[in-house]
Parts: C-alpha cells; structure tokens; sequence
C-alpha cells in the first residue's frame, strides 16, 4: 500500500508529483517495488492488474510500466513480474473491488477516521512486512514523502 502525501511531495520531491500523471506513475513504482520484493520472498512470479482509467491513459501508463517493469525502478529490478500492466473495470473484477475496499479502509484511516481505524487494524496482519526487522512500515505501507526518515541501512529492503 502506497500512500502519497500530495502536499508535502509538491515540496519535499516535486519530481514525483509534478502532474496527475507523475503522481500515479510514483505510486505505480513504489508498488511495483514492493511486489517484487514479495514475489523474490515466495520464489514466484507474478502480474498486476489495475483498475482502467480512460483509453489515453491506460497507453500511457502500459508504456510507463513496460518501460519500468524493462528498465526497473531506481532500487530494484523488477524481473519477477512478468507480462505487462493489465488493465480492467473494477466492477467485473471482484479482486479490483476488494483492492479498492483495501485502499480507501486505509486511505480513511490514515486521515483519523475511527472506523476505518478499527477496520484497518483487523487487516494490517495481512499486509507484507520487513523480512528482517518484522516492521511493517516502508514494506506493507510505505508512505511518501516520508515526515521523519527512517535509518535507511535498518530498513533496506533491495
């Protein structure tokens, strides 16, 4: 799960949110990282599906993710994701649903809804953690900018 804080981004690393674009394709990257470190951990393969936007963006983002997925990330290959970025309507997708029931839970929660708090806390033993430290944040949530940078020798995950 990535989440972006749009505001302190547009001053900490505008690079990463300079359009609506450059801002998915950043979260697009970070969880591409991270699916890749949980494919490596299950000696597996695998692909991400996403929810479709509109036919001109879809292009884009399937040319950004070729070239991510051909080029890597600044931090991590990203050799066990194979195919390219499938892209769907979420209402004939089930599994895009619960991604989306997953994303806003903890979107909510993050923005101090109660609720969500609850929820989110009954989910968090399902999301990946450090395979050394055991810590989830940076790995199952990786919030960005960081407001207080970890220690990055501790938390390295690639």
């Amino acid at each position: 799960m990535s989440l972006l804080d749009i505001e302190l981004g547009a001053t900490a690393a505008p690079e990463f949110f300079a359009s609506d674009e450059d801002t998915y394709a950043t979260g697009l990257m970070f969880l591409a990282e991270r699916f890749q470190v949980l494919l490596e951990a299950a000696d597996d393969v695998g692909m991400i599906v996403v929810d479709s936007r509109f036919r001109e963006d879809d292009a884009r983002l399937r040319r950004f993710f070729a070239d991510l997925t051909k080029d890597g990330s600044p931090y991590s290959r990203l050799d066990r994701i194979v195919e390219g970025l499938f892209l769907g309507p979420s209402h004939y997708s089930i599994g895009l649903q619960c991604a989306d029931l997953i994303c806003a839970i903890t979107a909510a929660a993050e923005r101090g809804n109660g609720q969500a708090r609850g929820y989110l806390k009954t989910l968090l033993p399902r999301f990946a953690t450090h395979p050394a430290t055991g810590k989830l944040e940076g790995v199952g949530i990786k919030r960005f900018p960081e407001q207080v940078r970890r220690p990055r020798e501790e938390t390295r995950l690639f």
